[in-house]
């Protein structure tokens, strides 16, 4: 297993550049922002299930689930195709919807309709 700690900014652009590990990205409690802190828990054990890798990043602190690598690199290209390349804010604002409302961001400043 290895955990990975970043800046969230940098894991996003990281994402983008298909440079990030493969598996899930943890979050600190807090308002989401460029400067949250997170990890990328990644294990090249098939075997191993979430649990164990939302315990291995509890452990250090990191409670709040993120997204895994494969959906990181979709919230950056979906705000890549509003804005080429993507601002920091928008890439916030599409990580932050995706995780909020499981869909991918609409359109910049999109809250869904209920």
């Amino acid at each position: 297993m290895s955990v990975e700690q970043y800046r969230l900014i940098d894991a996003l652009r990281l994402a983008g550049a298909r440079r990030l590990g493969r598996g899930w990205l943890y979050l600190r409690e807090g308002v989401i922002s460029c400067d949250l802190e997170c990890v990328l828990v990644t294990d090249d054990d098939t075997e191993l299930n979430a649990r164990g890798l939302a315990t291995a990043a509890a452990q250090r602190g990191f409670t709040r689930e993120g997204l895994d690598t494969d959906t990181l690199e979709d919230t950056f290209d979906c705000a890549k195709s509003f804005a080429d390349p993507p601002s920091d804010d928008l890439l916030l604002e599409s990580f932050a919807y995706c995780l909020e409302f499981d869909a991918f961001l609409p359109a910049p400043g999109s809250r869904p309709s209920l």
